[in-house]
């Protein structure tokens, strides 16, 4: 799958680098009869430039399937439609890669300090744009977060409904240890 992307992508960079390149052609014209641009700089520059274009195609294709851990902080101010606490660390995660529409699937395990975990827990529980729930969207990503063996240690769950779209689930869990929490989004 990962090969499939990469083909796809690689596709995709080489028109759009096509097209840079019949810019650059325009003027690499003019610079090789005006002796201005040797051949031999212009055969580097073009292997550079697929080389290049090569490792921005491989760059998108692994930052598409392993996200840094700013977006799973995205993630959970989406979700909970708070600030991440400044004591949040990312112990596990997990993303789908999105499909053609846009859909996808991502799990974070965060560890908050117990304060912030209290805090966040105490402020959801009384507000209003979440509301409890007792079911969990079974989906890969959420069990290569949190193994199915291990779900008794969710001890409150909490789904944001936005209204009039079908198809998005966006939950947070609340683990018994007092300071972990589990984000789950599926934008289906």
């Amino acid at each position: 799958m990962i090969l499939l992307v990469f083909i796809f992508k690689s596709i995709f960079i080489a028109i759009a680098g096509g097209i840079l390149y019949l810019v650059y052609n325009f003027f690499r014209y003019r610079l090789l009869q005006s002796g201005k641009l040797s051949t031999k700089l212009d055969s580097q520059i073009n292997k550079y430039y697929i080389i290049a274009l090569i490792f921005i195609s491989a760059a998108f294709t692994y930052r598409g399937y392993f996200p840094p851990d700013n977006f799973y902080f995205k993630e959970f101010e989406f979700v909970t439609l708070t600030k991440i606490p400044s004591s949040a660390e990312i112990v596990k995660k997990t993303s789908s890669y999105p499909d053609f529409h846009g859909d996808y699937c991502s799990s974070s395990l965060i560890e908050l300090s117990k304060e912030d975990y209290s805090k966040l827990y105490n402020d959801l529980s009384l507000g209003k744009n979440l509301q409890k729930t007792d079911k969990i969207l079974n989906t890969d990503e959420f069990d290569k977060v949190l193994r199915r063996d291990k779900r008794d240690l969710i001890i409150q769950s909490y789904q944001r409904i936005i209204p009039g779209k079908i198809g998005n689930y966006n939950y947070i869990s609340f683990l018994s240890d007092g300071k972990s929490i589990i984000i789950n989004r599926s934008k289906i």
